[in-house]
């Protein structure tokens, strides 16, 4: 979940060491089901997440599909009870409103849970046939692992940058549900998923894309051209308000001069220029980091009211069916409030404390 991806640093060119960026510490695995079409149409995904029970946190992301499945495992991954459960649950009623003829062609990798009686039973049954690729193979093969995954994961991997720059040091699983789908929807279009199936050479058919891509050709790289020039002027750039002081009366003085050999007033002005940039691109920067964390802390704050408690262990429940769930535990948790309420509380009645009589006091005794 907190997989950042290799990305470009900008910084100052002062800086004498090397810019680094620190990688998300939370590495917890979560397994996404994918299935796209040479048509360039996508299913539901089912999102795999680690737990025992789903939690009601998980379906109040306002981001997810209503038609998107989550399910948990022990360790985040699948198994073959979730294989079949995908096939049955998401596959086969969502291809059937896009097939074309009696049959329909599922290619597959070669994973264990593709491979069990019951996945194949199901798949006799209901006019599916399986293609399973050969082993290592999907690289080359798989449409999604062609055209679509490389973007997907460069696109969550920035979204993640993102959210460490606002100050998370840690991506739980709420906040996979919120940026995922976005990644998702930027990567999974129809351009990107023909694309997959072009590269990997089914559609249109083409064995020689395959081929030449396993035709290694060994060449030596040409080294990139040396600089020219003299040292950058940006070391003569005021960096700090003592230098630009010091430029300010340096353009003073030879402004006063005129123009020598050594000083020019037009190079003051330029580096004058260019110190004015810098302060406006940095004062945009912070405008832009200032407008990124209040979103990010309206997001935490409508995170901590979200109501944490479990809604079944079934083993795939939609968006749109947790989210019925959740309704209907703020129902009952609003009934078990008001019921204590609307009781009226009977007084006791009056009980002497010299004798312990009920109707009547010491007072009234005396």
């Amino acid at each position: 979940m907190g997989l950042c991806t290799t990305s470009k640093v900008i910084t100052a060119v002062e800086r004498s060491e090397r810019p680094r960026t620190t990688i998300q510490g939370n590495r917890e695995w979560v397994t996404i089901i994918e299935c796209v079409s040479a048509k360039g149409i996508h299913i539901p995904p089912a999102v795999i997440l680690k737990g025992k029970e789903h939690q009601a946190a998980w379906y109040q992301e306002s981001n997810l599909h209503p038609d998107w499945k989550l399910t948990n495992s022990a360790n985040g991954w699948t198994t073959d009870k979730i294989g079949l459960a995908w096939l049955e649950c998401l596959f086969d009623p969502f291809s059937k409103l896009h097939s074309t003829g009696a049959k329909r062609l599922l290619i597959l990798d070669g994973h264990s849970s593709h491979q069990t009686i019951e996945f194949d039973n199901f798949c006799k049954k209901n006019a599916i046939i399986c293609l399973c690729m050969p082993p290592h193979s999907s690289h080359l093969l798989r449409p999604l692992d062609v055209g679509v995954f490389g973007p997907l994961k460069r696109a969550y991997g920035k979204l993640v940058e993102g959210m460490m720059a606002a100050g998370n040091n840690h991506i739980d699983k709420e906040d996979f549900l919120h940026i995922y789908p976005s990644a998702r929807k930027a990567v999974f279009t129809e351009k990107n998923i023909c694309n997959g199936f072009a590269g990997s050479g089914l559609k249109p058919l083409n064995k020689d894309r395959v081929l030449e891509k396993i035709t290694f050709q060994l060449h030596t790289p040409t080294p990139p051209p040396l600089a020219e020039g003299s040292v950058s002027s940006a070391f003569q750039t005021p960096q700090n308000p003592r230098q630009l002081d010091h430029k300010i009366h340096n353009l003073q003085k030879s402004l006063q001069r005129k123009r020598t050999l050594s000083s020019s007033p037009v190079s003051h002005i330029q580096h004058l220029e260019k110190a004015a940039q810098m302060a406006m691109n940095t004062n945009l920067l912070l405008q832009q980091e200032i407008k990124v964390l209040r979103t990010e802390n309206e997001r935490k704050t409508k995170k901590k009211a979200r109501k944490r408690a479990s809604i079944g262990d079934n083993l795939f429940i939609s968006v749109q069916e947790g989210r019925e769930r959740i309704q209907q535990l703020d129902i009952q948790d609003e009934a078990q409030v008001e019921e204590p309420i609307s009781r009226h509380r009977k007084r006791a009645p009056q009980r002497c404390s010299g004798c312990g009589t009920i109707g009547h006091t010491i007072k009234r005794l005396s």
